[in-house]
C-alpha cells in the first residue's frame, strides 16, 4: 500500500494532476491520511519482525536481532516523526522525535554492518569472490576490446572507414558468445583462491565416505568417522547415534554423553520417511545439534549422523551438507556390514529363515480373510 502511493504520488506530480501539498504528510496539515498506508506497512513489518526472531534459535537470533531491530526502529521512529509533524504537535516534541528520527539514521547502519560482519549475516568472503570475479571478467573482456582495437586500427591503416567499424563489431559479438566461457574459467580460478579450504574439507569427506567401507574394525571406524568430521567441518559437537535393536538410538560403541533416543522421535521419522537430511531447529526432538543426516543401508536407517554448530558461528554450506550426508551413508552402510561379519553365518541364516516365517504367515492369513473356505496347508 505504502508502495502505490508513492508511485501515485510521483505520478500526480508527472502528470500534474495534484501537488505535492496532497500526498506529503511532512509539509501538509491536512493530509496526514496519507500516512496511513506507509504507517500499516511498518506496523505489519514490525509484526513479521517479531515472528521471525521468535521462531529463530541460537545465532540465528542473535542475527534477527540486530539486523531487524536496527531497521525496525530506524522506520519506527520515522512514522512516529511523520505522525507528530502532521499532528502539529509541540515545538519541543518536534525537536526530539525529529532528532530521535535522526539518530537511528545513525546507528541503524551500524547495527547493520555488525551483523553482516560480527554476527555473519552475510558470507563476506563470497561477496568478495563475487567482486573480484566481475572485476576480473570486466579487466578481461576491455583488454581483450583494446588490443584487438589496437590491432586493426594498426593493421588496417589507410583502409576505409568501414573496415575498423566492422571489426569492433566483431570483436563486440565474439566476446558477448564467449562471455560464458570466459566466466566459468575465472569463476573456478578464483574460486580455488578463496575457497580453497572449503573445497579441501569436502573432498576430504567425501574421499572418507569411500574409504569407511575398507576399514575392519567398528570402533576405528566410529572414531575416525568423528575425527573427521570434526576436523573438516569445525563442528562443536558430532554423534553417530546407530539402532540398538530395542527400539532406541544410542551412541555408537558408548561415543558420546549416552543419550538414547526412540525410534519415534520426530527427528528420526523424518530421517526414516524420507531419507533427506533434517534440520534440527525445525523439529521437536530430542536430538540436539543443526543438521542430522541419515545413515543408510539397504534401503533401512541404521542410525543418523549428528552435527552441531560450528565453532566459528558460520552455516553449513551445501555443498559441505552434501558431502555430509554421503560421508553418513557410507558410515552407515559400512558399519551395517561389519554387524554382519560380526555375526555367526548360522545365526544369519536362522535369522532369515524366521523373516521367511513371518512373511508366510502374514500372506497365509491375508488369503484366509479373503477366503475363509481356502485351506491352505
Amino acid at each position: 500500500m505504502a508502495v502505490a502511493v508513492s508511485i501515485a504520488a510521483v505520478v500526480g506530480e508527472m502528470t500534474l494532476w495534484f501537488s505535492a501539498d496532497a500526498y506529503l504528510p511532512l509539509y501538509s496539515g491536512r493530509s496526514e491520511y496519507w500516512a496511513i498506508p506507509y504507517d500499516v506497512a511498518v506496523v505489519l513489518a514490525a509484526c513479521c519482525s517479531a515472528l521471525a526472531i521468535a521462531a529463530s534459535r541460537g545465532k540465528e537470533r542473535q542475527r534477527a536481532v540486530w539486523a531487524l531491530v536496527s531497521l525496525g526502529a530506524l522506520f519506527v521512529a520515522n512514522a512516529v516523526t511523520t505522525f507528530v509533524v502532521g499532528a502539529q504537535s509541540s515545538y519541543a516534541s518536534l525537536l526530539f522525535w525529529i532528532g530521535l528520527r535522526n539518530f537511528f539514521f545513525f546507528v541503524a547502519p551500524i547495527g547493520l554492518t555488525y551483523a553482516a560482519l560480527g554476527r555473519r549475516l552475510l558470507d563476506v568472503g563470497f561477496v568478495v569472490n563475487r567482486a573480484v570475479i566481475l572485476g576480473i571478467i570486466s579487466l578481461v573482456v576491455v583488454a581483450i576490446f583494446i588490443i584487438v582495437e589496437w590491432g586493426a586500427s594498426e593493421w588496417l591503416a589507410g583502409t576505409n572507414h568501414a573496415a575498423p567499424l566492422a571489426v569492433s563489431m566483431a570483436v563486440a559479438l565474439g566476446l558477448g558468445l564467449s562471455m560464458r566461457f570466459i566466466h566459468r574459467h575465472v569463476d573456478r580460478f578464483v574460486d580455488e583462491i578463496f575457497f580453497r579450504k572449503r573445497h579441501e574439507d569436502e573432498a576430504a569427506l567425501r574421499r572418507f565416505a569411500k574409504e569407511a567401507a575398507y576399514i575392519t574394525d567398528r570402533t576405528t571406524l566410529v572414531q575416525r568417522a568423528i575425527a573427521e568430521v570434526k576436523e573438516h567441518t569445525d563442528a562443536a559437537t558430532v554423534q553417530l547415534l546407530l539402532y540398538d535393536g530395542n527400539g532406541h538410538y544410542a551412541p555408537a560403541d558408548g561415543v558420546g554423553d549416552g543419550l538414547r533416543v526412540g525410534e519415534n522421535d520426530r527427528a528420526l521419522v523424518a530421517l526414516r520417511t524420507w531419507h533427506k537430511t533434517v534440520d534440527l531447529h525445525r523439529l521437536d526432538t530430542a536430538l540436539q545439534g543443526e543438521y542430522a543426516y541419515p545413515m543408510l543401508s539397504r534401503g533401512h536407517l541404521v542410525g543418523a549422523l549428528v552435527c552441531g554448530p560450528k565453532i566459528d558461528g558460520d552455516s553449513y554450506a551445501p555443498d559441505e551438507s552434501n558431502a555430509l550426508s554421503e560421508l553418513a551413508h557410507g558410515v552407515g552402510t559400512a558399519l551395517d556390514l561389519l554387524d554382519d561379519k560380526g555375526r555367526d553365518n548360522s545365526t544369519i541364516v536362522l535369522e532369515r529363515l524366521a523373516e521367511l516365517s513371518q512373511r508366510i504367515g502374514e500372506v497365509y492369513a491375508t488369503v484366509r480373510r479373503q477366503d475363509p473356505s481356502n485351506d491352505m496347508v
